[in-house]
């Protein structure tokens, strides 16, 4: 699956998923993808878990997913611009001080905001959000 965005300066952003396997977690079973994120020939590799309802359903590539990719990238590259210091990050998502959980979900907000800052401009993410909500 992929699609490919461009946006108002120009720039080319592909974003492809290919089904890595089925997670089994504690609120249920679905599908974990490996999403690639490429503009202009530089690319950022991520993991992407979608919802248990279209697992049930037996939807493995669901309409819209390469927004929901896109989106939740950014969300998470702003969500750590926002808090990038580890202890505001915990208070303000509602993990305890000390969660493991907390601290994977910090590291990977900081990832996506590094990978995609590589690539795009503050506005360039704006606008992908604006089109992908």
């Amino acid at each position: 699956m992929e699609k490919i965005y461009t946006l108002k300066s120009g720039r080319t952003v592909t974003v492809s998923a290919n089904r890595k396997r089925i997670s089994h977690t504690w609120g249920g079973a679905h599908y974990a993808y490996t999403a690639m994120i490429a503009v202009d020939g530089e690319h950022y590799k991520t993991a992407f878990h979608d919802s248990v309802a279209n697992y049930w359903r037996g939807v493995s590539y669901p309409e819209g997913m390469t927004d929901s990719i896109l989106e939740c990238s950014v969300l998470d590259a702003f969500s750590y611009e926002q808090n990038p210091y580890l202890a505001d990050f915990l208070q303000a998502y509602g993990y305890e001080y000390g969660s493991r959980e907390g601290e994977r979900a910090f590291n990977g907000c900081r990832e996506a905001s590094e990978q995609l800052r590589r690539m795009l401009s503050t506005e360039d993410l704006n606008e992908i959000l604006e089109a992908v909500q």
